[in-house]
C-alpha cells in the first residue's frame, strides 16, 4: 500500500502534462520526472483543502478529491486524443540514442547507494523529525486540534514554515493508515533521483547531449548531497521545483513553447509553498520573468500572453501559499531586528563572520571541490553566463544569496556561527543542480547554437563551391 500514493501521484501529473502539451512534444526524460513532482504537489493541495472547509484531515475527502482530478485528467487525454487525432503520447524518441539509454541506467545504478544513505538514518535529520514530519504528524493525527503546531512552544520547530512537504506526507499516510516513516523516507529518496533524473533530461533537452549524465552522477557522488538530500528535508524539494522552474523558462527562450511559460509558473507556485527560501525565490525568479520574457518575446502581444499564462500557473500554486501566510502562518519567533535592536545589533563582526564562513564553505572539503570548479567553469565563460538566454540564472543566483546573506546579518536571533553552520550548506544544496545545469549549458551550449553552426558550415561551403 505504501506505494499507492506515489503511483496516482505520478499518473495524476503524467497525465497533466500530457494534456498541457498535446500539440507539443515534451522531452520523454522531462515528462517522467517532472510527472512525479507535479502529481506530487496537485495531491499536497488536495490534502490542505479540506482543512480549509472542515479544519481537519478528512482522508475520504481527499482520496475523492485525488481519485476526481486523476479521472478529469484521463478524460481531457481522451478528448484531446480523439479530438486532434493522434497518438496518446507526444513523444519524439528519435533524438534518443543507445548512449542516453546507458547514461539512463546509468542514473538508476547510481540510485542504489542513495537508497541505502536514505535507511541509513530512516527517522531522518534532526530538522526532518523536529519540524517537517512533526507538522505532518499534527495534521494527520490531531484531528481538530492539528493548528496546534502553530504553538508558540513549538518554536523550534518553525511554525511558520510553509506546509508543502508535510501535507505530501500526509498524503503518503493516508494509504498506510499510520504515521509510517517509510514514507517520508521513500519521498527524501524519490525527489533525490527525480531531481538527478530532471536535471539529466533539462540538458539532454537543451543541449542534445547525452553528457548531462556526468553533472547528474558528480552530484550523486558527493557524500554532503546524498546526506542531506535523504535527510527528508525540504531544501531537496526546493531544488527540484527550481530546476524545474529554470528548465522551462529556458526550454522557452529556445522553442518559444508557451505551454513551458505556464509550466514555470505552476513549478514556481510550487517553490513558494516549500519554505520561506521557497517563497523568497518564487518573489525573485517572478520579478526576473517580466524582464526576461520581453527579451524572448515575438511582439508585445505575444509578450502580454507570455506573461498572462507565467502569472496564471503562478496563482494556481501559489494561492494557498498566500492563504497560508496570511490565514495561518504565525509571526516568526526567531526573529530579531539587528539593525533596531540595542541587545542584538547587527554590527560589523557579524558581517565578518558571514563573509569569512561563506567563503570557508565553498571551499570546504565536504563539497569535494564543486564549487571551486562550478565558479571555475562560470569564469572561463564570464560573458556566457551573462548571455540573452542564461543571465535570469546568474542573476538570480546573486540576488538569492545576497538575500540571504542580508537576512543572516539582519536577524540577530541566532549566534551566527551555530547558524552558519547548520543552514548554510543547505542553502547552498537548493541552489546546486541549477547552477550545474546552468555551467553545462555555458560549456556546451544548446541545440540551436549547434544547429546555427551546422547552418553557417553548409552555407560557407556553398559560397566556396559556388566561387570555385
Amino acid at each position: 500500500m505504501i506505494i499507492w500514493p506515489f503511483i496516482l501521484s505520478f499518473l495524476t501529473g503524467f497525465l497533466f502534462l500530457n494534456w498541457l502539451f498535446t500539440k507539443q512534444s515534451l522531452d520523454p526524460c522531462i515528462h517522467i520526472f517532472l510527472s512525479l513532482g507535479v502529481g506530487l504537489g496537485f495531491h499536497a493541495y488536495l490534502v490542505f483543502f479540506p482543512l480549509l472547509i472542515f479544519d481537519r484531515f478528512s482522508p475520504a475527502w481527499t482520496l475523492f478529491l485525488s481519485l476526481s482530478l486523476l479521472l478529469l485528467m484521463a478524460l481531457v487525454n481522451i478528448w484531446s486524443t480523439v479530438k486532434n487525432k493522434q497518438s496518446f503520447l507526444h513523444w519524439d524518441l528519435r533524438s534518443y540514442s543507445a548512449y542516453d539509454v546507458l547514461a539512463l541506467a546509468g542514473l538508476v545504478f547510481a540510485g542504489w547507494p542513495l537508497w541505502l544513505q536514505a535507511n541509513l538514518y530512516p527517522l531522518g535529520g534532526w530538522d526532518a523529525w523536529s519540524a517537517w514530519n512533526l507538522k505532518a504528524k499534527f495534521i494527520f493525527l490531531g484531528d481538530t486540534d492539528w493548528k496546534n503546531l502553530f504553538d508558540p512552544t513549538l518554536w523550534r520547530s518553525s511554525p511558520h514554515y510553509p506546509l508543502l512537504l508535510p501535507l505530501m506526507t500526509v498524503w503518503g499516510w493516508l494509504f498506510v493508515k499510520n504515521p509510517d516513516y517509510h514514507v517520508p523516507l521513500l519521498l527524501s529518496f524519490l525527489f533525490t533521483m527525480s531531481t538527478g533524473g530532471l536535471l539529466f533530461g533539462a540538458i539532454k533537452s537543451l543541449t542534445g547531449r547525452w553528457t548531462g549524465i556526468l553533472g547528474v552522477l558528480w552530484l550523486f557522488s558527493l557524500p554532503l548531497f546524498a546526506t542531506l538530500a535523504t535527510s527528508q528535508y525540504c531544501d531537496i524539494v526546493l531544488a527540484y521545483y527550481l530546476l524545474g522552474s529554470f528548465y522551462c523558462l529556458l526550454e522557452f527562450a529556445h522553442t518559444k513553447a508557451y505551454r513551458m511559460i505556464f509550466l514555470a509558473g505552476i513549478l514556481n507556485g510550487f517553490c513558494s509553498f516549500t519554505k520561506p527560501e521557497g517563497f523568497v525565490s518564487a518573489g525573485l525568479l517572478t520579478g526576473l520573468c517580466f524582464i526576461y520574457l520581453w527579451q524572448h518575446k515575438v511582439d508585445s502581444k505575444d509578450y502580454v500572453r507570455a506573461i498572462l499564462l507565467f502569472l496564471g500557473g503562478l496563482l494556481i500554486t501559489g494561492l494557498v501559499t498566500l492563504v497560508f501566510q496570511f490565514v495561518y502562518a504565525p509571526p516568526n519567533l526567531t526573529f530579531i531586528n539587528g539593525l533596531k535592536s540595542l541587545e542584538h545589533p547587527s554590527d560589523a563582526n557579524r558581517l565578518k563572520m558571514i563573509g569569512v564562513f561563506t567563503l570557508m564553505e565553498l571551499v570546504s572539503p565536504q563539497w569535494r571541490g564543486i564549487w571551486i570548479l562550478l565558479l571555475w567553469g562560470m569564469l572561463l565563460g564570464i560573458k556566457k553566463i551573462f548571455s540573452r538566454d542564461l543571465w535570469i540564472v546568474t542573476a538570480f543566483v546573486i540576488a538569492y544569496l545576497a538575500v540571504v546573506l542580508f537576512y543572516y546579518e539582519l536577524n540577530t536571533y541566532f549566534e551566527i556561527t551555530w547558524w552558519l553552520q547548520v543552514t548554510w550548506h543547505r542553502i547552498l544544496l537548493a541552489l546546486l543542480p541549477t547552477i550545474i545545469l546552468a555551467v553545462f549549458l555555458n560549456f556546451w551550449g544548446s541545440k540551436n547554437d549547434a544547429i546555427n553552426v551546422q547552418e553557417n558550415i553548409y552555407s560557407n561551403f556553398l559560397n566556396l563551391a559556388k566561387n570555385s
